[in-house]
C-alpha cells in the first residue's frame, strides 16, 4: 500500500528563496562588471600611472603617505560599489544610494565654491547614474526577500 501525502511534506518546508542576483535584468549585470572593471582601472592607474608632483623633488613620508590614502580613497569610490553588489551585500544598495547623495552634494559644493566650470569633475558620476537607477528598482526586493549565494550555501550544508 502506498504511502499518501500530505501537506507536510518536505516539499512544504522548501520555499524557494531567490538570490540577490537573479533580481538583476542582464543589463545590469553587465553594467556591474563593467564598474568593477571601471574601478580596477581607475585602481591601476591611481596606483602605478598618475603622474605625482616633481618626480625629482625629493618628499618626505607625510607626502607619500598622504597621495597613497588619496589614491586608495578614488579607487575605492569606483570600486567598491559594484564589488558590494556583485557579491550581494544586502547593505548594498542602500551604500550605493548614500554614495550617490554624497557624491552629488560634493560636486554641487565643490562648484558652488570654486566655479562653476568645475561641474566637469562630476561628469564620471554619469557613468553610475543607470547603474543606481537599475539597483533603485530593486532595493525592496534585495533587502526583504532575496538572499545571497553565500546564505544559500550555508543553508544548504
Amino acid at each position: 500500500m502506498s504511502e499518501q501525502s500530505s501537506i507536510f511534506d518536505e516539499s512544504f518546508d522548501s520555499t524557494e528563496i531567490p538570490r540577490r542576483r537573479e533580481l538583476m535584468p542582464t543589463w545590469l549585470k553587465v553594467y556591474t562588471w563593467f564598474t568593477v572593471l571601471i574601478g580596477i582601472l581607475v585602481f591601476v592607474y591611481g596606483f602605478f600611472f598618475a603622474p605625482d608632483d616633481d618626480p625629482n623633488e625629493i618628499k618626505d613620508a607625510a607626502y607619500w603617505i598622504g597621495s597613497f590614502i588619496g589614491k586608495g580613497l578614488v579607487a575605492a569610490i569606483y570600486l567598491v560599489p559594484g564589488l558590494l553588489v556583485w557579491f550581494e551585500a544586502k547593505y548594498a544598495i542602500r551604500f550605493n544610494l548614500i554614495m550617490a547623495a554624497i557624491w552629488g552634494v560634493t560636486v554641487l559644493l565643490a562648484a558652488a565654491l570654486t566655479q562653476w566650470s568645475n561641474l566637469i569633475f562630476g561628469m564620471t558620476m554619469i557613468f553610475f547614474i543607470p547603474f543606481w537607477a537599475g539597483l533603485l528598482f530593486i532595493r525592496r526586493k534585495w533587502i526583504k526577500e532575496a538572499v545571497s549565494g553565500r546564505t544559500l550555501r550555508r543553508k544548504a550544508l
